[in-house]
């Protein structure tokens, strides 16, 4: 088989983009920032955005990385559009507050309530990786949860302590 000489950059630019490290979510789309996802929510609604971003792996792997960072304001989009998810997207919202734990757990802790449950995410996100990944996940969660054991957010920061260990 023979490849032309664009078809043949195209490959290189794919396989460098692959091989670079990064995670996909952070090469997708640099351009995706809160004050965008808001307003797609104001315009839209918080369930056709989430549909929209859900139907593009590529556009919802970056938004569950931007969450899973834990930065405050990426925490309020995804209490946004918690309202408009489905089975599967609330699981990657679950899993992407959950990574924030290490993070940011008083953001975290914030959000535990009625549409983000303690159960849903004081847990290892992590379900197909080695085993290693999870407990050094948890061991870090830990760290950060036991540091909010004093204060507005103590009960909280225990039981979340409390399931992350169980579980």
């Amino acid at each position: 088989m023979r490849c032309t000489t664009r078809e043949m950059g195209s490959l290189l630019t794919f396989f460098i983009i692959a091989l670079s490290g990064a995670p996909r979510h952070a090469r997708a789309n640099p351009s995706l920032n809160v004050a965008s996802v808001r307003q797609e929510i104001g315009v839209k609604g918080p369930k056709r955005v989430v549909n929209d971003y859900f139907n593009n792996q590529r556009r919802w792997e970056q938004l569950i990385g931007k969450i899973s960072t834990g930065q405050t304001p990426w925490l309020g989009v995804a209490a946004q559009l918690k309202a408009g998810s489905d089975a599967g997207a609330s699981q990657g919202l679950n899993f992407a507050v959950a990574r924030a734990l290490p993070n940011n757990p008083r953001g975290v802790l914030k959000l535990l309530g009625p549409d983000f449950k303690l159960e849903d995410v004081c847990v290892s996100p992590f379900i197909e990786q080695p085993a290693d990944v999870g407990a050094r996940f948890v061991a870090r969660a830990r760290q950060a949860l036991a540091r909010q054991l004093s204060g507005p957010l103590s009960e909280k920061a225990k039981a979340c302590l409390d399931n992350l260990t169980a579980n």
